[in-house]
C-alpha cells in the first residue's frame, strides 16, 4: 500500500529472474492493484518497458493478466498480444498511444507499425517507405519469416532518399 510501484517491480523481477510470486503476495497484488492508478504513466511505462523487453516477457504478460492488472494499466488488448523481440512491436499492438507518454521516435514507429500491419509487407514500395526495421517488426507480428523481408529489402535499388545522390 505504501509504494504501488512494487507491484510492477514484483512482476518485472519474476519475469527477468524467472521465479513464481508466492500466493500470499499475489493475493495482495490483486487486492491492491487499483493503487497503480496513483502511479504516474511514465513510471508505469518504465516498468512495463522492462517487463516487455525481458527474455521472459510472455511470463510477465501472463502475470499481468493473472493478477487482473490489465484494466488499471489500460492494456485492453493484452489478450490479443503477440509477443515480439521488439518493444515497439509490443506497444504498437496495445493501442495505448494516448495513454502512455512516448517520445517522438517511439510514436512515429508505433504509428508506422500499425499502418504497415494493414498492408502487403513484401510489396517493394512498402518496404522502401517503412524501411527494414519497421518491416521486420511487422513480419514478426504477422509470423512472416524475417529472411523473406531481408531478401525483398535487399532487392531494392535504393533504401532511402540519401542514396539517390
Amino acid at each position: 500500500m505504501e509504494d504501488s510501484l512494487r507491484i510492477l517491480r514484483a512482476i518485472r523481477f519474476a519475469s527477468i529472474l524467472d521465479f513464481e510470486i508466492e500466493e500470499k503476495t499475489k493475493n495482495y497484488i490483486i487486492k491492491y492493484g487499483y493503487l497503480l492508478n496513483k502511479l504516474s504513466g511514465s513510471r508505469k511505462k518504465e516498468e512495463l518497458d522492462k517487463i516487455f523487453s525481458s527474455n521472459n516477457s510472455r511470463y510477465g504478460i501472463e502475470l499481468i493478466k493473472e493478477l487482473g492488472l490489465e484494466e488499471v494499466l489500460e492494456l485492453s488488448n493484452l489478450d490479443k498480444l503477440i509477443p515480439t523481440t521488439y518493444l515497439i512491436g509490443i506497444w504498437a499492438q496495445l493501442d495505448v498511444l494516448d495513454k502512455y507518454s512516448f517520445n517522438n521516435t517511439e510514436k512515429e514507429s508505433i504509428i508506422a507499425v500499425n499502418e504497415l500491419m494493414n498492408k502487403d509487407i513484401l510489396d517493394l514500395n512498402n518496404l522502401y517507405k517503412y524501411g527494414l526495421y519497421i518491416s521486420t517488426i511487422v513480419s514478426e507480428i504477422k509470423g512472416i519469416d524475417k529472411r523473406l523481408i531481408n531478401e525483398a529489402y535487399n532487392k531494392l535499388y535504393i533504401h532511402n532518399k540519401s542514396e539517390i545522390k
